[in-house]
């Protein structure tokens, strides 16, 4: 027998990019470490703005993402993480693609 073929996923374009910092259980917590992150980053973030996102993840609960953007592009996004890895070494930077369904 044959495998049931997926369902055609649907077509998305990337609207933008953004860096994910960490996450964190309470809104005012990501507003912290984003306050703290900018002052630690030596000017390096002055061209995005904060993101929070809330999460929603069921059984585990509710999380806020750290996020900074709007980044025109994935070599961007990935350029910025590199730089602040070289300021701040245990800091978490993740690449996230924001997509939207095409119409």
């Amino acid at each position: 027998p044959e495998a049931a073929a997926e369902p055609p996923k649907p077509a998305v374009r990337t609207k933008e990019w953004r860096v994910q910092f960490a996450s964190f259980r309470s809104e005012a917590d990501a507003e912290q470490a984003w306050n703290e992150l900018v002052q630690n980053a030596k000017g390096l973030l002055n061209g995005v703005s904060p993101i929070i996102e809330r999460a929603d993840l069921g059984d585990r609960g509710i999380y806020h993402r750290l996020q900074a953007g709007p980044i025109p592009e994935k070599a961007s996004a990935d350029g910025l993480c590199t730089q602040l890895r070289e300021i701040l070494p245990e800091q978490g930077c993740l690449p996230v693609r924001i997509t939207e369904p095409v119409s």
